[in-house]
């Protein structure tokens, strides 16, 4: 074998890849279906949009500024009204640590890890009901 040559599982893999994708291109054009690649593009954004959703109605909820929940300010009501945003977004979407964190003002995907560890001490130590935070 030369040193340009592939081996031949990698030119058998590349060639099932193209046969896979025409295979969905034609699929596609023939029943008007998405593709997967499509599909999973189209369901990541509208889990994006369900978690927007999520913190709107948190800072609506508590009264704190959406720009507040996604910005740095640290003070306890804030930080509790966060991390409880971050803990059921990822229960009701199931979203990706690193998305939660970007979509809470660029933070690391370990702070929405802290945040979802954090919260269940913090709602046991407040009792089932949150109510007033301030």
């Amino acid at each position: 074998m030369g040193v340009h040559q592939a081996p031949s599982t990698y030119v058998a893999e590349a060639n099932a890849l193209a046969d896979r994708m025409l295979r969905a291109l034609r699929f596609e054009s023939k029943h008007g279906a998405m593709s997967k690649p499509r599909r999973l593009l189209t369901n990541s954004q509208a889990m994006e949009e369900r978690c927007r959703k999520i913190l709107r109605r948190f800072a609506g909820v508590y009264g704190v500024s959406f720009s507040d929940i996604v910005g740095r300010p640290k003070s306890d009501r804030v930080c509790l009204v966060r991390d409880a945003a971050i803990y059921w977004m990822r229960r009701r979407t199931g979203a990706s640590l690193p998305l939660l964190g970007t979509l809470v003002g660029n933070r690391d995907h370990t702070s929405a890890l802290q945040s979802i560890r954090r919260y269940p001490k913090k709602r046991l130590k407040m009792g089932r009901h949150v109510g007033d935070i301030s």
